[in-house]
């Protein structure tokens, strides 16, 4: 959503900067209004405040709060944000009329988008407000694509040794109003009954703020679910021993745990918080999802918990580089398949090489419910990295309960040389990349007019500049998480080794090994994971009571399928 400045100064406005620092007075300090005051006036005044000074008003005392909220869902929802307005006319009083549309408070609705736009400046320029970063020591072998290190929403859970931590990212005032990281907890260790860093077979972190883990130990197979808030857990429940890891296929929903066996022909729902049984029933499907423990995701379409998963089975014998798969989209309560997508996309032509998808993103808009299918051909470089990706957009209709393609596009790497082939992610939506540069060994983002192309080996073989990514606004030097290892022979020497970049909304996560090289044996002291967060240090995750939501709520920096 596109966030209009403007001349924000009227033709001729007599005392109008007296006004202002009046105003700038009233929302620090002063709690009464001014006699005879109309919405009129306030509006007109509202019209030159910072954007902080309004939220300092909000908080001034009810009156101001009703004053602050009546101009964002209208005055300041025309100014601000114009093309919402003509975006959502179809829908009829809804954005900026005042009323509230689709459920959602027209006030809340200016502070989204609000967000929106201050995040996609920041991503303009590659500068993070905050970075938090973690260490996990002695990780487990466990069946999962972030072994040790797990995150969903603002939240992040971690294993170090016997032991399993969460915490929240970003910062929160402390005394004094200094800023400083939320506390890490342990998860009630207790309850935990870790024998062994092994009994973790895997966790999945809820985005309002649970962690749901998977114990595999002898004499406690169970899942044991915390609050990472607190640290304390709510519940467990035993699993059957004959559940091995691919059997233990779980999704959760914003208010449902769901799991399914390995075909998809049983499907359970729990209460996410407390653990009830909800319901257990034959769906009627035998499915082949994809390899693993991730095998769905939950998303919300018209106040319905929906099913999203792939279905694996129909596979070309006599084509062993593509392989075609189908993006099944089911009613939880009614089993139904609601729509096929058929994907096709290409295997690794040797096990050990990148794995090419399909990887489902969606859009970080607000309202904006589209999700992209991006696929990679067999082209690689020396590394074994996929040079051209498909990117295919689908945009839900609601009328019709279908999504139907939007677009499709290319991004076309030829020429680019990156460090690590695993280090990289792109958004469709917002149209760049993140990927390690092969010259500085940094992390950086890499723009639109190099990448984005109608179709495959339409973009000049040159690179793109890549941008470094900075942490504040006044920093110079580039945020230093990435480094090259050190050359032959070298003893002593400390670096980092990525193997996962993840953009997903206002964040970006990177997944990387601490290293130690001494006399030519190079050895892995940790892992480890940098969250960046751009833009507000508001909660990123999107209304988990909104109708329809595509964003799921288990592990929002995971989108593999």
């Amino acid at each position: 959503m596109s966030y209009s400045k403007g001349n924000n100064k009227p033709a001729q406005v007599s005392n109008m900067d007296f006004l202002t620092r009046a105003f700038q007075r009233l929302a620090i300090q002063d709690r009464r209004p001014p006699q005879a005051f109309n919405f009129d006036c306030a509006s007109l005044i509202f019209d030159h405040l910072a954007i902080e000074d309004i939220f300092r008003l909000e908080r001034v005392s009810k009156t101001w709060r009703d004053y602050v909220r009546d101009w964002m869902s209208g005055p300041g929802m025309h100014k601000l944000f114009p093309d919402a307005i003509r975006a959502n006319s179809e829908a009829g009083a809804g954005i900026g009329s005042g009323k509230r549309a689709g459920g959602a408070d027209p006030a809340d609705r200016f502070k989204r988008f609000l967000r929106e736009g201050t995040c996609s400046e920041r991503w303009e320029t590659g500068r993070a407000n905050v970075a938090n970063e973690y260490v996990c020591s002695n990780v487990p072998h466990l069946h999962s694509s972030s072994p040790g290190i797990y995150t969903a929403g603002d939240y992040l859970v971690y294993t170090s040794g016997w032991h399993i931590f969460g915490t929240r990212l970003g910062q929160e005032k402390g005394a004094g109003g200094t800023p400083s990281s939320y506390p890490v907890r342990e998860l009630d260790a207790a309850n935990a009954n870790l024998r062994r860093a092994g009994d973790v077979r895997d966790i999945r972190v809820h985005a309002s703020g649970l962690a749901v883990v998977y114990n595999n130990s002898v004499h406690n197979h169970c899942w044991q679910t915390f609050d990472i808030k607190t640290g304390n857990m709510l519940w467990t429940t035993a699993i059957p021993q004959y559940i091995n890891a691919r059997d233990y296929n779980v999704a959760l929903g914003w208010h449902r745990l769901y799991r399914f066996d390995k075909d998809l022909s049983v499907l359970d729902s729990y209460d996410i918080r407390t653990g009830a049984l909800v319901s257990s029933q034959q769906t009627g499907l035998i499915l082949e999802p994809t390899w693993g423990t991730r095998q769905g995701v939950i998303w919300r379409l018209q106040g319905r918990d929906v099913l999203v998963t792939i279905d694996a089975r129909q596979v070309d014998p006599s084509d062993t580089l593509s392989k075609k798969k189908m993006l099944c989209i089911m009613d939880t309560e009614t089993h139904q398949i609601i729509q096929r997508i058929p994907l096709e996309h290409a295997n690794a032509p040797r096990p050990y090489q990148q794995r090419c998808g399909p990887l489902v993103h969606v859009s970080s808009r607000h309202d904006d419910h589209a999700f992209a299918v991006i696929t990679a051909g067999c082209e690689q470089d020396g590394a074994g990295m996929q040079q051209v990706r498909t990117i295919r957009t689908f945009q839900y209709h609601a009328r019709e309960g279908k999504f139907k393609e939007r677009t499709i596009e290319h991004v076309d790497l030829r020429g680019f040389r990156f460090s690590n082939r695993t280090a990289f992610d792109i958004d469709p939506f917002r149209r760049f990349l993140i990927a390690q540069d092969s010259s500085t060994g940094r992390l950086c983002r890499y723009p639109t007019p190099y990448v984005f192309a109608a179709s495959p080996h339409t973009l000049p073989p040159v690179p793109a500049s890549p941008l470094p990514l900075f942490v504040g606004d006044d920093t110079t030097t580039p945020y230093p998480v990435v480094m090259n290892p050190p050359k032959p022979g070298a003893t002593g020497a400390t670096f980092a080794s990525p193997w996962k970049a993840k953009v997903m909304r206002n964040r970006l996560y990177l997944y990387y090994w601490k290293k130690h090289s001494d006399d030519g044996v190079t050895l892995r002291a940790n892992t480890r994971t940098v969250a960046l967060t751009f833009g507000s240090s508001a909660p990123s995750i999107p209304d988990p009571e909104a109708a329809t939501c595509l964003h799921h709520p288990d592990g929002l920096a995971e989108k593999e399928m």
